[in-house]
């Protein structure tokens, strides 16, 4: 093994407004927060949203929809320092049909890889199915956030059980202030802060919890219900704003104005984090159950907020043991009664936000960072895994 191992981290990168780009941004950082690893490098994946350039880690550039860059930046790597790549999978971040142009780049490679799998569908197409076999064959080690996506690679894609390591997603650190400064800081002083963050698209729900508003707030006069985050890119190029004006209608006829507000900026981590101390209630409203990661529900839990969430398949995983309610997909109601029993039950909203934080207490990403180290110290050892079938891209 390499006395400091060098990695090359393959992924959408910041200032790309993508929750994976900011994701391996803190991945790197956690991999070397003992000081003793190099930060790494980053060959970073572009769609053609990115204006302006990349901080000094990012040393190659994958154009999407370039077949050829693919090669090119594989023959980098082989052909410099590098000892391993970390490769963030996520169907929408590479190109060709079903993001197959990663399979040319895991052709063409020598030098061992690990792969984190944003995405695990318990239900997917042909293509998806045998694009994520492939991907799973052509690195040494898996890397998935929860038991779930552990479950469904060996029951529906057939992955060794031993080639799969599940690692949870990492939250920044807390900061010091009470939630009061932060209201105060984030102009909600005097308000109870109900909060959904994050990019926005019709998948993450939202309109329900704004039909689920009226009568929360005739019993909660102060209540605020906080939407931060601007709407998903790739959803702005294809429709435009046209949901964000959906919400925007939706609060005008149910008249909550005064109860209602949007951020529509991308949250940089000072924002977010100020939010996420303000919130006295967070909400996870999304309408897939597929969702195999969610940062946002990661942030909430590992910030020790109470947390209200429909049962997508991360929820259920992080939300177990009383850390927080689950309600049914698109329900208003169970949204509205379940805000209810978190404002008006003191006792229980302090029993979630304890159990929450207890659990979040091994989410920081020094903690996570250094439990990838030790996979890659592993994957990069003199040795070779003894795992059947560890490595080959089908052609």
């Amino acid at each position: 093994m390499p006395e400091k191992l060098q990695v090359a981290y393959l992924s959408t990168y910041v200032p790309q407004e993508c929750g994976i780009a900011t994701f391996t941004e803190d991945l790197l950082r956690g991999v070397g927060a003992d000081r003793s690893q190099l930060p790494g490098w980053v060959l970073a994946m572009n769609d053609g949203t990115v204006e302006g350039g990349y901080p000094p880690e990012v040393v190659q550039v994958v154009r999407e929809d370039h077949p050829e860059d693919y090669l090119r930046v594989a023959d980098w790597v082989n052909d410099g320092p590098v000892n391993l790549v970390s490769v963030q999978h996520e169907f929408g971040i590479y190109g060709g049909e079903d993001g197959s142009y990663l399979l040319e780049f895991l052709r063409r490679l020598k030098k061992p890889a690990v792969a984190t799998l944003h995405t695990v569908l318990s239900r997917p197409t042909p293509g998806q199915h045998r694009l994520l076999r492939q991907v799973a064959a052509g690195c040494e080690m898996v890397v998935v956030m929860s038991r779930k996506a552990s479950v469904l690679l060996a029951e529906v894609y057939d992955v060794p059980r031993a080639k799969v390591a599940v690692v949870p997603h990492g939250v920044p650190p807390v900061p010091a202030y009470s939630r009061e400064e932060a209201k105060r800081a984030a102009g909600l002083a005097g308000r109870r802060v109900v909060l959904t963050f994050g990019l926005l698209s019709p998948g993450k729900g939202v309109e329900y919890m704004l039909e689920a508003l009226p009568p929360l707030v005739e019993r909660h006069p102060d209540l605020v219900y906080l939407v931060a985050g601007h709407v998903h890119p790739k959803v702005r190029r294809r429709f435009g704003d046209g949901y964000r004006r959906t919400l925007e209608e939706s609060v005008a006829h149910h008249h909550l104005e005064r109860h209602v507000r949007f951020d529509p900026a991308y949250l940089d981590k000072e924002r977010l984090v100020r939010y996420l101390v303000a919130a006295d209630v967070i909400v996870t409203p999304y309408l897939s159950v597929e969702q195999i990661v969610s940062g946002a529900l990661t942030y909430a839990v590992g910030f020790g907020r109470a947390v209200i969430s429909t049962p997508f398949y991360y929820a259920t995983d992080i939300l177990a043991k009383g850390r927080g309610l689950l309600v049914g997909f698109g329900d208003s109601r169970a949204l509205t009664l379940a805000v209810y029993r978190v404002l008006g039950e003191p006792g229980l909203k302090q029993d979630m936000e304890e159990r929450a934080a207890r659990y979040g207490e091994q989410l920081g990403w020094p903690r996570v960072g250094a439990r990838y180290m030790r996979i890659f110290q592993r994957v990069a050892g003199p040795a070779p895994l003894a795992v059947p079938g560890s490595r080959g891209v089908a052609g």
